[in-house]
């Protein structure tokens, strides 16, 4: 989870706009997505306008994504037992464990 997080940190610069955060996250988070969670009160803390557009303080930014970043729980079935692979993932495993390769 914080390679994640340092990853995002080091593309942001000390100043950036919310039309950019998509392409500074690689796609992580929408900018719409966070100007909507900006109109909730739910986005970063520091942030300013200027005309039309909102700029984000990176250190204000991290601390709000790394909030947000959560581990991925395992896939469970009723019962608490771990789900089954998927068919699919069960080829894809195959072919590039070098058994289906010709």
């Amino acid at each position: 989870m914080s390679e994640i997080v340092n990853s995002v940190q080091l593309g942001l610069p000390l100043i950036f706009p919310r039309s950019s955060i998509g392409e500074l996250t690689e796609g992580i988070i929408n900018p719409k997505t966070l100007a909507n969670l900006d109109s909730l009160g739910l986005g970063p803390t520091k942030r300013w306008r200027v005309g039309r557009r909102v700029f984000y303080e990176r250190d204000s930014f991290m601390e709000w994504f790394a909030r947000r970043v959560k581990e991925p729980e395992p896939k469970t079935i009723r019962g608490g037992a771990p789900a089954p692979q998927s068919r699919s993932a069960e080829v894809l495993g195959y072919l590039t464990d070098g058994f289906g390769a010709r």
